[in-house]
């Protein structure tokens, strides 16, 4: 019996690791929390096919398409914007006979990303191509490439044709999957035959979230709070990976960078990836120094090589000698994107310690990003007991704005408490505010995605499951998806600050939608870009249509465009349908044609009559006419 009960249970352990191992049953997340298995990736290994003696990337030595396996996103911060980490490939295509059936002359990348399980796959770059708004090009380039041969010298012939090296980087956290191929055109060299394209090899990775978040538990990533020395400071850290790679390069690191001139402290290293935890820091004596001009600290969190988050906090000797909270005024109360702002400042001494007021300290910042752009500590208050102060800044776009002010005294104290006013700063005439709501609770629903029409812009909603667009006065569509629910489109007229509410269906249905691009002349357009809603987008292939599979159910705006033709269709997606979109000309440029047409027209007429039809005035007559038909000419395609 206990044999039998020992087999068994050896049995449920290796059921259980092989389901675990091909992806069935994951005991561990090895999906990295992109929640696409391994296995749907190839295991991140290169697959390579055949074109007659021709092996896609198999190369000696350099038989991986891409040399890393895993790779974070938010890696690198330019400008507040967030790059990967440097992703090159180096195809080749290698063959060993002596006799070769066909050639590859010229190639070129295909890479396209996956951001969920049941998401299509997106082609982010292809031929002569790539998606300005998520790929940054490094080096290299997208259009058809001539192929560099290099042979070994063997007796067999063996030779290698290499691809030129391209290098990008994404723009955004994209997190999910990374796929690139290398695509080859051959030749067989038998005159008046056609030329053909072949995939050759793919690869895969796994693009990760390099993200990094910290706050102080009880405020909101704006506010600023005040600690005495001794106290203890909770702070909230959410971290996903360090390094460029897995397993590689370093750490989470938590580091406080005092603004008074005391040595920067490294708080905390973990050695460990993807937390979330509280760190309780006791606030060290000397973090707050006597005297000094500001004795706020920002706190950074950092994955090795830079800065992913970071806030303020205020430090005191004891808040019960704080100056009081001024109290301020802010004009205009509705302002413009480039419209200048003034805050004026008054502050009176804390009756305890009688100290004066010696500057105001003043901070704008975005919290729709927690981009700060003024902080300034320099206000020298006229007047005394009230102190009064002015400062002026104009801000440059659009959004929700806070700002805050600190009357700082002799001592070097500040408040506990900013006098705080948020308000919002426009940038169209009206506000489009899109709520989405779950159909079934009515709870809001966060990272929603909100695609406005005209203007093909997207926003994600928030944690209340809002988000806003400035516009002018204009009919407009929104289309709202998030994962797991029935894709929505709502129509609304702006004149006025407007708000609509989108309420969203929860859904298991996914169809495939066949897209084929046309001109008014029905005849088919390849390369054309196509949109579906917010959900997909690809460009078309040489049929001049895209298949885009596995979108959810639900009201589609699709539009698609080629240069200055551009042209949309709305759909109710609730089965696999075959739709085509016309794409035509701007109505200037149709307007503009006629024109020129009614002009030739009238010129030709004017010309015939005074060639061939005896008119009175003789020769006068006819120049006359002709002079006329000129006038008419020019008028009509000025003036139409």
């Amino acid at each position: 019996m206990k044999k039998q009960t020992i087999i068994i249970i050896a049995l449920l352990i290796f059921s259980i690791l092989a389901l675990n191992y091909f992806g069935i049953l994951q005991i561990t997340d090895n999906s990295y929390h992109t929640g696409i298995p391994p296995t749907d990736l190839n295991n991140m290994n290169t697959v390579h096919y055949w074109q007659d003696c021709w092996q896609g990337q198999a190369e000696p030595g350099y038989t991986e398409l891409l040399s890393d396996t895993k790779f974070v996103t938010a890696y690198s911060s330019d400008n507040n914007l967030v790059l990967s980490e440097r992703i090159a490939m180096d195809g080749n295509i290698y063959e060993d006979d002596i006799v070769e059936m066909s050639y590859p002359v010229k190639g070129w990348y295909v890479i396209s990303i996956k951001t969920g399980l049941n998401n299509p796959w997106v082609d982010v770059v292809s031929k002569n191509w790539y998606d300005s708004t998520k790929v940054m090009i490094n080096s290299g380039a997208v259009a058809p490439q001539e192929l560099q041969y290099v042979g070994f010298g063997d007796w067999d012939e063996k030779q290698s044709a290499r691809f030129n090296m391209l290098e990008i980087q994404f723009k955004g956290s994209v997190v999910g999957a990374l796929r690139v191929s290398i695509v080859a055109e051959f030749t067989s060299g038998v005159p008046f035959t056609s030329n053909w394209d072949k995939t050759m090899s793919t690869d895969y990775a796994y693009l990760l979230s390099g993200k990094g978040a910290i706050w102080i538990e009880g405020y909101g990533p704006s506010d600023v709070p005040q600690f005495e020395i001794g106290e203890t400071c909770p702070i909230h850290i959410e971290a996903d990976y360090s390094g460029p790679t897995i397993g590689e390069n370093g750490n989470w690191e938590l580091w406080a960078f005092p603004h008074n001139g005391n040595p920067v402290i490294k708080i905390k290293t973990w050695s460990y990836d993807y937390f979330r935890e509280t760190y309780n820091w006791v606030i060290p004596t000397g973090l707050w120094k006597q005297g000094a001009s500001d004795n706020k600290v920002d706190l950074e969190l950092r994955n090795t090589l830079f800065t992913t988050s970071k806030v303020k906090i205020s430090s005191i000797d004891l808040k019960a000698k704080a100056p009081p909270t001024p109290t301020i005024q802010v004009t205009p109360t509705a302002p413009q994107v480039g419209e200048t702002i003034t805050v004026s400042m008054q502050a009176n001494t804390n009756a305890q310690t009688n100290e004066i007021v010696t500057a105001f300290h003043l901070r704008a910042i975005y919290t729709d990003n927690n981009q700060e752009i003024v902080y300034v500590t320099s206000i020298v208050p006229t007047g005394q007991n009230p102190y009064l102060g002015s400062y002026s800044f104009t801000p440059q776009r659009a959004g929700p704005l806070k700002i805050q002010v600190w009357a700082h005294d002799k001592a070097g104290r500040e408040s506990t408490t900013p006098a705080t006013y948020t308000m919002e700063i426009h940038l169209g005439q009206f506000r489009l505010t899109v709520e989405a709501l779950d159909y079934d609770t009515s709870l809001a629903i966060q990272g929603a995605k909100v695609t406005l029409y005209p203007g093909d812009s997207s926003k994600t909603t928030e944690s209340d499951g809002k988000c806003w667009f400035d516009l002018e006065k204009n009919t407009y569509s929104v289309t709202v998806y998030k994962e797991g629910y029935r894709v929505e489109t709502k129509t609304a007229f702006v004149d006025k600050d407007t708000s609509i509410t989108v309420s969203l269906h929860r859904t298991t249905l996914i169809w495939n939608l066949k897209v084929i691009v046309a001109d008014e002349d029905g005849n088919k357009i390849q390369w054309a870009d196509v949109k579906v809603g917010g959900v997909a987008q690809a460009r078309t292939d040489e049929s001049g249509s895209w298949t885009f599979q596995n979108l959810p159910d639900g009201e589609y705006i699709v539009s698609a465009s080629k240069g200055t033709q551009t042209g949309s269709k709305n759909i109710v997606l609730d089965s696999n349908k075959e739709i085509t979109v016309v794409i035509k000309k701007p109505i200037t440029e149709q307007v503009l044609s006629l024109n020129v047409i009614l002009a030739i027209i009238v010129v030709i007429i004017c010309a015939i009559v005074a060639f061939f039809i005896p008119i009175p005035g003789g020769t006068i007559g006819k120049i006359l006419l002709i002079v006329a038909g000129i006038v008419a000419a020019v008028a009509i395609y000025l003036f139409l």
